[in-house]
């Protein structure tokens, strides 16, 4: 039975890690499940070419082909196609653990995991973590904010333009670097924030 079981399997992705549902229909609820989404975050199917991508309500039956893809993106963001929507897609294709998560007071956090660090400081990957004001994509993001124990290769401390914050409890270290450019605000915007980090932290090392 269980052989039989893998057989009919159909293979989707979902934030483009790959599964394997068991069944050929499932709810939008047994999709977020299978990708471990939280409940309240909005489920969507990507649509070929132009055509709008396809909103996923928990109860919806979905049948499921090989090769689907789905994602998720927090409450609060209104359409399969506003700009932050294509935003978060455009990063999660340069960086895949980006994850972007509603906070009550209506700002989002975005968390990038596994990044390069360059040489000259204490690890070789870090994580970015960014609060999207309420407002965003109008209102900008202040600097970004990294593990609160980060320290350069020698063991000091770095001072330049560092700080302190706690986010909903957690300290991290708080780096108020922020582009010279006026960057256009267009889709690529979080991917240039992420990378524009990735840079500073390889010119300065004081």
């Amino acid at each position: 039975m269980a052989t039989a079981a893998k057989e009919h399997s159909v293979k989707i992705q979902i934030n483009k890690t790959h599964y394997e549902a068991a069944s050929s229909d499932m709810t939008g609820l047994q999709l977020k499940a299978l990708a471990s989404i939280p409940a309240g975050n909005k489920l969507f199917k990507e649509s070929p070419g132009k055509e709008p991508d396809q909103l996923i309500g928990d109860g919806d039956v979905v049948p499921l082909h090989n090769g689907d893809r789905f994602y998720d993106l927090p409450p609060g963001v209104v359409g399969a196609d506003s700009l932050l929507d294509r935003q978060v897609r455009r990063l999660k294709d340069a960086f895949p653990a980006a994850v972007l998560t509603a906070r009550p007071d209506g700002s989002s956090l975005l968390t990038v995991a596994d990044l390069p660090m360059p040489s000259g400081w204490d690890r070789e990957r870090i994580t970015i973590t960014m609060i999207l004001p309420a407002g965003y994509p109008t209102a900008k993001p202040s600097g970004f904010e990294t593990a609160a124990d980060l320290k350069l290769a020698d063991g000091r401390t770095p001072t330049a333009g560092k700080g302190d914050h706690v986010i909903d409890g957690t300290p991290y270290a708080h780096f108020c670097w922020q582009p010279s450019l006026q960057w256009e605000n267009d889709e690529h915007e979080l991917w240039k924030r992420v990378k524009f980090a990735l840079v500073r932290f390889a010119e300065h090392r004081t």
